[in-house]
């Protein structure tokens, strides 16, 4: 399993004869009034795409509060199933964002990209989620997405 920050579209969803789709809405958690302060927050997960060159290479975008500041000191995970696959500083996400998301930054969305390991039998789910840890080791909520396999043409 492996974690990329990432800039720029890809473009297309069918590679290499199956489709991921998007099954589920993603809840997040706390609205911004009830969270603690300083604790950092993904407000908004979505899953963008696949590449169209490497099917197991799926792109989420992350949007994140962290009243603090101290959001670019700590790491983000990815988890699938509910288990840390990878993880990345966060200064290296930041950076690779067009344009460079500020170290110190309290708010923003960033995007990156996972590469699946294990290919996904047609008709499986798999769920990607992420969570940030800030540079005073304050965990923030875990959203996922829950992503199905499909054949090509949409069928099982």
């Amino acid at each position: 399993m492996s974690l990329y920050a990432y800039h720029g579209r890809v473009r297309t969803l069918v590679a290499g004869g199956w489709v991921l789709l998007w099954s589920g809405i993603v809840a997040c958690g706390a609205g911004p009034d009830s969270w603690p302060e300083g604790r950092p927050q993904i407000d908004r997960l979505e899953f963008l795409q696949q590449s169209s060159l490497d099917p197991w290479s799926l792109q989420f975008l992350v949007a994140f509060t962290d009243t603090n500041g101290d959001l670019g000191q700590g790491t983000l995970e990815m988890m699938l199933g509910g288990e840390t696959k990878a993880t990345q500083p966060v200064a290296e996400v930041f950076r690779a964002q067009t344009p460079e998301i500020p170290i110190d930054a309290t708010s923003g969305e960033f995007e990156v990209l996972v590469k699946i390991a294990n290919e996904v039998p047609v008709g499986e789910e798999i769920e990607v989620g992420f969570v940030l840890q800030d540079g005073q080791g304050e965990r923030s909520n875990e959203p996922s997405v829950t992503l199905r396999a499909f054949a090509p043409g949409g069928g099982d």
